[in-house]
């Protein structure tokens, strides 16, 4: 990182420590403490995302089943759209949720700065 880079950082976090004051030793512990919410709450919804995907599975392997019974009924339909509908959202669950949980996990300094810096705008 460059001089000019860690003068621009700290030219942006003084209006926030003004903000702050005396209270922002404790205001950090609090957000750094957050952030590790946060992180659980990611961990939260990738699990959710295995859920919904095991959920489609099950839900695509009972439509085949009914599907190979009753050749002439909708089930081929409904186990097409809940594929799509339940694979992209498992997906989305699980790939958010686990990279938000790690970064944050991995780098909650970032995040809390982060949310000083929105402080201010």
């Amino acid at each position: 990182m460059n001089q000019e880079t860690i003068n621009a950082i700290k030219e942006a976090l003084v209006p926030v420590a003004q903000k702050i004051g005396e209270t922002a030793e404790w205001g950090w512990g609090v957000v750094i403490r957050q952030m590790y919410v946060e992180a659980i709450l990611g961990i939260f919804y990738t699990i959710l995302g295995i859920v919904v995907l095991v959920a489609t599975y099950k839900l695509v392997r009972f439509v085949m089943k009914q599907c190979k019974e009753d050749r002439y009924s909708d089930w081929g339909l409904v186990g097409i759209i809940g594929g799509i509908i339940g694979t992209s959202v498992g997906f989305l669950l699980f790939f958010g949720g686990g990279y938000d949980a790690i970064t944050r996990f991995v780098n909650p300094e970032f995040y809390a700065i982060k949310f000083f810096l929105e402080l201010v705008k």
